[in-house]
């Protein structure tokens, strides 16, 4: 099942990381994003789909408007990965869905 990504789900999409890294079973997690509810199309970014991107941490920026222009700024939320992309989502303007997945962690004997 596929979330809507939008700053009106930050807490949902915290708890949904916060909830597979408690279980202990997890060294991280993975991002999907698409561009459909049904889940069934990837969004893309600079480097291609945005498949099972591990997630290194997720911005929220509120709406504001810029004083000199008068120009307004919808809300967005910014998910930044890894390899040091990122993709942001601005409410009003986009529509995108995202699934959380836990990276398993690799257990190490020293």
């Amino acid at each position: 099942m596929s979330t809507q990504l939008n700053t009106t789900n930050y807490s949902t999409i915290n708890k949904g990381i916060t909830d597979l890294m408690k279980t202990g079973l997890y060294g991280g997690v993975s991002i999907s994003i698409f561009t459909d509810e049904a889940a069934t199309a990837f969004a893309t970014d600079g480097v291609g789909n945005i498949e099972d991107k591990r997630v290194s941490k997720i911005n929220l920026t509120g709406a504001y408007t810029i004083a000199a222009t008068n120009e307004f700024v919808n809300a967005c939320i910014e998910v930044v990965f890894a390899d040091g992309s990122s993709f942001k989502s601005f409410d009003v303007v986009d529509s995108y869905w995202y699934t959380l997945d836990g990276i398993v962690m690799q257990r190490r004997r020293f």
